[in-house]
């Protein structure tokens, strides 16, 4: 391996572990807005470096780093290969169901998100074997420091060092992750690691440089753990914890557990006074666990120089011979395992016993007394009968009827977003499935699935050839890559971290130290003759003749060639979108705004924001200039997003506003319907209705037509309406108060603004009695200034034909105040003489009563 490849792949993988450490701070970890630009970047690296392996490879000097010289290339690993082409039509399937599935908003930037993770994911891996253990310490510093900060923001934003949003949420701290739910598994993960790497004694002093940050900071990561309040990822840390233990050799094991222990001891004492401190400010949020730090720092530099000195009078009392003893013994299989597997065993099951038991004291008055009350609770209130678990239950179950539509081919990216309201047998919000396996099914269907499945094992297949067959440091590798990504992975199946760009990287990054770790691992029968032999196998090694003499090898060639197209085509795609997603309708004149959105809305086509708001902005060119193109235009738009939008009653909504305002009353009152239609248990969508068939039977008793087909006919049609959705919030509330209490949600019943809505119309259809009883107490929750304007002088107008004219004098002094009021503070309400509409409403109801 040529010195000049090595210090190239090492250099790409500084600007990765660069770019890792930086783009939490941008958010580009959770918004698509955000993550396309990060897909820009990290696609970038990916085609920077593949590029840089089709000339190495080309040119006949890309070998495994390290490996005995005429061994196969890592583009001709069997496993590898097969998990790179799973990942590379994984990529592939996201991209055409983007175009061919339900054409979801953001199904083009889950696409991209994907390819970027993955491809640059196989990059690193190759780049890793280039790089050899240097490349490997540059990613796993990358990967400490982008945690550690991250997950020591939350501590900076209590004490008020920054102001970041969602850094802490109510007393649960968040950090950039928004959710404190990830927060909990991204610091869980990032302990383990911590652990795993500190349970190894160091082989000279100069290990401290990386161990003593680390155990400085295990600390108030053990703090933050528990303040993140996420029961998921307290359950899962022991168990992924426990599997370290396994993966040891029998003395390292007491290591971690004393290492462990004493890290709990450490963190425990802050606990009880951490939230007074959150609530106030107070400086000791961050310096007590920092301080705290210190001290546990300090016992693992002790424990750590104790065993240095202890290996340094053996070594002298040997001459050197417990040295070559070590040596020696390190060479053989069983060196990392133990002596025997009953040795390897006995700590594990030791620990599990006293897990069972302090689960039990957990649970205990006389702990939870001790702990904060937030905490005492969360721990109480584990099971699977709480509303948190029993609404994952419902996603889950609900995800599955769009899978079983769906369920070869999946509906596309994000998909999950765009049409749940349609899918959901209780009226929760929920944007996500909160599985990973749940939602890539809803995305690429059982196919989607299986190809994931593949390159995950393929990974998994290199970490166990990596444990088996390689060095100390391979080994090192495994247990720092593999216990803290099944932690992760598990926490993801329950909730909606992988939904997240950073999650992604962060998972497959190491999965990638584990593809790398097994493709540079040898076994002690791969000689440099059989490597030789291999070599002929493999199509040699002396350039892309040799390496093109066998189908394999032309396989192999064409691999990283693919790749690199596929990166570029990222770069440029996802590039246009960002642009077009930072590009602002807004310009000198009117031509340069037209063109703006208009660029904007194709680049974007899919993105119902970007239309919509292509659509409102025609609409008030329309009222500006009366031009009709303008107004035909918005037109196509809407009936384009309403094809593509026919479930997702959010969308309805937004265009039957449109419609309203454009007086195509028809259209609007097909698209309210159709918005209750897709969605009966979206409470919004019925209140929208509610308000839309008030207005129109205003505007219609207004206009006072009295034909067929007038005023009364529209007032007794939206009546029905409102009685029929009446009828079903009803029905669907009997439901539910049948259900466990987990699942009944008392909110999803008739609102006092729907109230007030139905109120009007059964005023207007002379109901007075049951119209007043409706309205009266619930006018103040009418937003639309107009349309409670018209409420109040309807109610005035009732008490004048009641006869009850001291009632009548307060509502109209009343009206007549709100009025001022409103026109005083923003001018919302058009010019109006009071007593001429107050004058048409009592009309109105005097006609309807003559009747």
């Amino acid at each position: 391996m040529g010195k000049r490849q090595t210090s190239f792949a090492a250099g790409l993988l500084g600007i990765w572990s660069v770019i890792f450490v930086i783009i939490p701070y941008f958010r580009g970890i959770f918004f698509y807005e955000d993550m396309i630009h990060v897909d820009v970047v990290l696609g970038l690296w990916a085609f920077v470096g593949l590029a840089g392996m089709v000339f190495a490879f080309g040119s006949g000097r890309f070998r495994s780093a390290g490996s005995p010289a005429g061994t196969a290339t890592v583009w001709q690993n069997p496993v590898w290969a097969a998990g790179v082409t799973a990942a590379l039509m994984l990529i592939i399937q996201y991209a055409v169901m983007a175009r061919f599935g339900i054409r979801a908003s953001y199904a083009w930037d889950q696409a991209y998100r994907m390819a970027t993770v993955l491809i640059s994911a196989i990059a690193l891996t190759a780049l890793l074997v280039v790089a050899g253990k240097r490349g490997r310490a540059i990613v796993l510093a990358g990967m400490g420091f982008s945690l550690g900060w991250t997950a020591l923001f939350p501590f900076l934003a209590v004490v008020g060092v920054t102001a970041f949003p969602d850094a802490v949420l109510g007393g649960r701290l968040s950090s950039v992750y928004q959710y404190p739910n990830t927060y909990g598994a991204l610091v869980g993960a990032g302990m383990l690691m911590a652990l795993a790497a500190l349970s190894e004694p160091p082989l000279d002093r100069r290990a401290g440089w990386w161990r003593l940050p680390s155990a400085w900071a295990l600390v108030p990561l053990a703090v933050g753990f528990v303040f993140s309040t996420s029961r998921g990822a307290w359950i899962l840390w022991p168990i992924a914890w426990w599997l370290v233990l396994w993966l040891l050799p029998a003395a390292r094991q007491l290591r971690t557990v004393a290492l462990t222990g004493l890290l709990w001891l450490a963190a425990l004492p802050l606990l009880p006074f951490f939230p007074a401190w959150q609530a106030a400010h107070s400086w000791w949020a961050l310096l007590g666990p920092a301080a705290v730090g210190i001290v546990y720092a300090g016992a693992v530099a002790v424990i750590d120089r104790i065993g240095l000195s202890r290996q340094a009078r053996a070594d002298v009392r040997g001459g050197g011979r417990a040295a070559s003893r070590a040596a020696g013994a390190a060479e053989g299989p069983n060196a990392w395992r133990g002596t025997s597997r009953l040795g390897r065993a006995f700590t594990p099951l030791v620990v599990l016993l006293i897990a069972f038991i302090g689960g039990a004291a957990l649970r205990t008055s006389a702990v939870q007394a001790f702990l904060p009350s937030d905490i005492a609770r969360r721990l109480a209130d584990i099971s699977l009968t709480t509303r948190n678990a029993a609404e994952r239950f419902s996603f889950y179950r609900d995800s599955l009827k769009l899978i079983r539509e769906h369920w070869l081919w999946g509906a596309g990216g994000d998909a999950w977003r765009d049409v749940f309201l349609h899918y959901i047998s209780y009226p929760y919000y929920s944007t996500q499935t909160h599985s990973f396996i749940f939602q890539l099914a809803v995305e690429v269907g059982l196919i989607g699935v299986a190809l994931f499945t593949v390159l995950l094992l393929c990974a998994l297949i290199l970490g166990v050839r990596a444990y088996r067959y390689g060095d100390d440091d391979d080994r090192r590798v495994v247990l720092l890559s593999a216990i803290p990504a099944l932690y992760l992975f598990a926490h993801g199946q329950i909730d909606f971290d992988f939904s997240f760009g950073y999650v992604l990287i962060v998972f497959f990054a190491w999965l990638a130290l584990l593809s790398a770790a097994g493709l540079t691992a040898q076994k002690k029968s791969e000689t440099p003759d059989a490597g030789r032999r291999v070599g002929r196998r493999t199509a040699g090694t002396t350039g892309i003749d040799a390496v093109w003499r066998s189908p394999k090898g032309r396989y192999a060639a064409a691999l990283p060639v693919l790749l690199s197209l596929i990166a570029l085509w990222l770069v440029v795609f996802a590039g246009r979108e960002a642009y077009a997603l930072r590009l602002q309708p807004s310009g000198q004149s009117l031509d340069e705004v037209v063109r703006k959105i208009d660029y904007k809305a194709r680049v974007l086509a899919q993105h119902r924001e970007t239309r919509l708001m292509k659509i409102e902005l025609y609409r008030q060119i329309y009222e500006q200039t009366h031009d009709g193109h303008y107004l035909e235009t918005a037109r196509r738009e809407a009936e384009a997003v309403r094809a593509m939008s026919a479930d997702d009653p959010r969308v309805l909504l937004s265009l039957g506003r449109f419609y309203a305002a454009v007086g195509d009353d028809d259209a609007a009152d097909q698209v309210y319907a159709q918005a209750v239609a897709t969605a009966p248990l979206f409470l919004p969508a019925y209140e929208a209705r509610f308000e839309w068939l008030a207005l129109r039977a205003l505007r219609a008793a207004e206009q006072g037509d009295r034909d067929a087909r007038g005023a009364p006919s529209t007032i007794a049609e939206a009546n029905a309406a409102l009685l029929a959705m009446q009828a079903r919030i009803q029905a669907e509330r009997k439901r539910l108060e049948s259900e466990p209490p987990a699942l009944r949600y008392p909110e999803f019943t008739i609102t006092p603004l729907m109230q007030a809505y139905a109120g009007i119309v059964k005023l207007l259809d002379g109901q007075v009695s049951e119209g007043r009883e409706m309205l009266e107490p619930n006018v103040g929750g009418i937003a639309d200034p107009v349309v409670r304007l018209d409420a109040m002088l309807l109610l005035a107008a009732m008490y004048d034909l009641l006869g009850d004219s001291g009632a009548r004098e307060a509502k109209l002094a009343e009206s007549e105040q709100w009025y001022t009021e409103q026109k005083a503070q923003s001018g919302g309400l058009p010019e109006t003489e009071l007593h001429a509409r107050y004058a048409t409403w009592r009309a109105w109801l005097e006609s309807v009563r003559r009747e």
